[in-house]
C-alpha cells in the first residue's frame, strides 16, 4: 500500500495547528490557526505549548477551558519528536458557537439580497473586477445590524479590488448554530472568493463582526467564508 499524504487533512483541519521552532517562530500553521492569528499574537499560542508539553519526546493531550476571541476549545495536544520543533494542536468545542452578547434589541429587520447587492454596487465603483453571485433565493427576511454590517461588506470586498472576478455565495450552513441570550439560530454562510486577494483591514473586520454576532469563519489565500445568524 501507497503511504497516504496527510497534508490536505492538516491543512484544512477545522481545528488550529501549529509547528514552533524551538525559539518560537512558526514553522508550519494550518489554515484555521492562521486566521486566528489575525487577532491573537503567536507568542500566546507558543507559550500554551511550551506550559503543557510532555516532560520528554512524544505526546501529551490535556483537558481544559480556553478561549481565544469568539473560538473556545476543550483540550490541546502537545508533542515534539526532537529539540528543534514543537508542535500544538487546538480542539474546538463542535456544533455551536459561543453564546454571544445580547445586542439584537438594536437590530433592524433586512433583505440579505439587498444589502449585498448595495455593497457590491459600491465595490464596483472602486474596483473593476466582475462581480457574481451564487445566491440561495429562499433566506426570509432576519435581523442585523445593517450599518455595521455593511462596514464588514464593504471592507471584505476591499481585499478583492485587484481582482478580475469575485463571486459573493450565500448559503445555509446545516448542522450548526450560533447561541445568542442562550437561544440557537440557524447560520447563513457568506462565502466572497477572488482570483486575488490583499488581506487589508483584517482586524477590524473581526472586531466589528464581533460586535454584532458574527463569525469570521475562515480566511484564506483567496477566500474569506463568514457566518451570520438568521435572527428572524
Amino acid at each position: 500500500m501507497d503511504s497516504i499524504n496527510f497534508s490536505g487533512w492538516i491543512e484544512n483541519d477545522y481545528n488550529p495547528f501549529i509547528i514552533f521552532s524551538s525559539d518560537g517562530y512558526i514553522e508550519y500553521i494550518n489554515k484555521t490557526a492562521e486566521m486566528m492569528m489575525g487577532y491573537i499574537d503567536k507568542k500566546e499560542f507558543f507559550d500554551l505549548a511550551m506550559a503543557y508539553a510532555p516532560t520528554s519526546f512524544g505526546y501529551k493531550t490535556s483537558f481544559l477551558n480556553l478561549s481565544f476571541g469568539k473560538s473556545n476549545f476543550f483540550s490541546i495536544t502537545v508533542g515534539y519528536e526532537d529539540e528543534d520543533s514543537i508542535g500544538i494542536k487546538l480542539y474546538q468545542n463542535p456544533g455551536e458557537k459561543s453564546n454571544r452578547k445580547s445586542n439584537i434589541l438594536n437590530y433592524e429587520m433586512t433583505n440579505i439580497y439587498l444589502l449585498l447587492e448595495l455593497n457590491m454596487t459600491i465595490a464596483k465603483t472602486q474596483s473593476e473586477a466582475e462581480y457574481k453571485q451564487e445566491f440561495d433565493p429562499s433566506f426570509p427576511e432576519f435581523k442585523i445590524s445593517q450599518n455595521k454590517f455593511s462596514t464588514v461588506l464593504r471592507k471584505v470586498y476591499e481585499n478583492f479590488y485587484n481582482s478580475k472576478k469575485v463571486v459573493t455565495t450565500l448559503s445555509l450552513k446545516t448542522g450548526e448554530y450560533i447561541k445568542i441570550d442562550e437561544k440557537k439560530y440557524q447560520i447563513i454562510q457568506l462565502t466572497v472568493v477572488g482570483d486575488s486577494f490583499e488581506k487589508v483591514n483584517l482586524k477590524i473586520i473581526e472586531e466589528i463582526a464581533l460586535e454584532i454576532n458574527i463569525n469570521i469563519n475562515s480566511v484564506e489565500e483567496k477566500k474569506i467564508v463568514i457566518d451570520i445568524p438568521m435572527i428572524t
